[in-house]
């Protein structure tokens, strides 16, 4: 599930892909990780935003859409959910936590 997030995989596809029904791949895969892969496809698109913003200058659209959201709206608003802070602040405070350290 690492490779395709950004391209819409969602939870169906995968269970299609193993060849089980939704429910159960649901099941297994929460009993076996102890989060669903709802949650699991969100740490990946959190992970990877993370790393984009603090790796490149994408811009805050560029990197909603290259991690699978439809617009910036519901990529910042996710992001501010899983991390506590919007995408634009954690960014500044990656950058102004470089120059304190580069000082």
């Amino acid at each position: 599930m690492e490779i395709p997030y950004a391209e819409g995989i969602n939870v169906e596809s995968v269970s299609l892909y193993v060849g089980v029904n939704r429910t159960h791949f649901t099941k297994q895969f929460s009993k076996a990780y102890g989060i669903t892969p709802v949650q699991y496809i969100q740490q990946l698109k959190m992970g990877e935003a993370k790393r984009l913003l603090a790796q490149t200058g994408y811009t805050l659209s560029e990197i909603a859409s290259s991690i699978g959201f439809p617009d910036l709206f519901s990529f910042s608003k996710a992001f501010k959910k899983n991390m506590g802070v919007a995408p634009k602040q954690y960014r500044s405070q990656l950058i102004s936590g470089q120059r304190e350290s580069n000082d």
